[in-house]
């Protein structure tokens, strides 16, 4: 298995942690390197249990920071407010050869999103309701 820095921490507030459990994407912050050399993507997301009727908006939601070191190849597809994610996993890709390159990240249900990148952190940043 691969090491994603604060999973720990993400998984004494969750109970676990599954990637599969994004739900919905909240902000996407693209960050170019001044030396031009690499990019880095940070994603505010909700992240709930999977269950039945999944997910559901009258429940707690978790807000999770997730910060992405030097990604390649980003696409991002965006439809305006909260974007819901059905498939978000993270892969580890090191047995590729790839310089610089350990995961790929994408949404596997209907490619909103994709990338890969060196590393990753995830960090909790506080409980959301939909009101």
């Amino acid at each position: 298995m691969f090491k994603i820095e604060g999973v720990a921490e993400i998984s004494e507030i969750l109970g676990r942690w599954y990637p599969e459990d994004l739900a919905y994407i909240e902000s996407v912050n693209l960050k170019l390197s001044k030396c031009g050399y690499h990019s880095d993507v940070e994603i505010i997301a909700l992240f709930q249990l999977r269950g039945n009727h999944w997910p559901r908006s009258q429940e707690k939601f978790y807000r999770v920071n997730m910060f992405f070191g030097e990604v390649q190849g980003v696409e991002l597809k965006h439809g305006g407010g909260y974007s819901q994610i059905l498939g978000f996993e993270i892969n580890s890709i090191r047995d590729r050869g790839l310089e610089n390159i350990n995961y790929e990240v994408k949404d596997y249900e209907e490619n909103k999103i994709y990338f890969n990148c060196r590393c990753i952190k995830v960090s909790y940043l506080d409980e959301f309701y939909f009101e």
